[in-house]
């Protein structure tokens, strides 16, 4: 059983024999499936309201407010120009913003480079045209708990954290984008 005080909410954990798979459900609803046992599943279990924050962006002149998405699906991505991963997941990054963003997908991408020309390496290499911001302190990644990077939570159109993954595997791409899909398609 999952369950922590504060904007936290609850779940359990399931395992299956059968299919060698661990499930996150929440409120009924299987919300993460992973095939690598417990711990994943319960990362992916991590379902709170997510905590709204501002943070300047390079191109906006005013701050970006996660509460202004509400009525939104956001999928909020944390990396650095370091990670290998995250090289791989900004191409599949730009193909989700260009196909869904009319639907209703914001892309939020949070740079965590201490240094801002590192990010502008990486930046020019791929050009997205999605939001980008910076956390060069790391407060942002403490809130969301990043563990792992790249690590991307999906949050729905009411706020709250549905989805996280731990490191981007382009094997899983179609699972990751079902899941925005699924988001997309519950309008309340």
């Amino acid at each position: 059983m999952v369950s922590q005080a504060g904007d936290y909410r609850t779940g359990f954990i399931e395992t299956s024999r059968v299919s060698q798979t661990s499930s996150c459900v929440w409120e009924g609803e299987v919300v993460s499936r992973s095939k690598f046992g417990f711990l994943a599943a319960l990362a992916g279990c991590a379902l709170f309201a997510a905590p709204s924050f501002a943070v300047a962006p390079s191109v906006a002149a005013a701050p970006l407010n996660l509460a202004a998405y509400r009525g939104r699906v956001v999928y909020l991505d944390f990396w650095a120009s370091w990670c290998g991963p995250c090289k791989q997941s900004f191409p599949w990054m730009q193909s989700m913003n260009d196909t869904y963003a009319r639907r209703g997908l914001v892309v939020l991408a949070v740079d965590l480079d201490r240094h801002k020309h590192n990010a502008a390496r990486f930046l020019a290499a791929f050009k997205p045209d999605f939001h980008i911001l910076y956390d060069p302190s790391g407060s942002l990644a403490a809130r969301y708990k990043v563990q792992g990077m790249p690590t991307s939570l999906v949050i729905d159109r009411q706020g709250k954290v549905r989805y996280r993954h731990i490191g981007f595997m382009p094997a899983d791409a179609d699972h990751y984008e079902r899941q925005v899909e699924t988001l997309l398609a519950k309008k309340k």
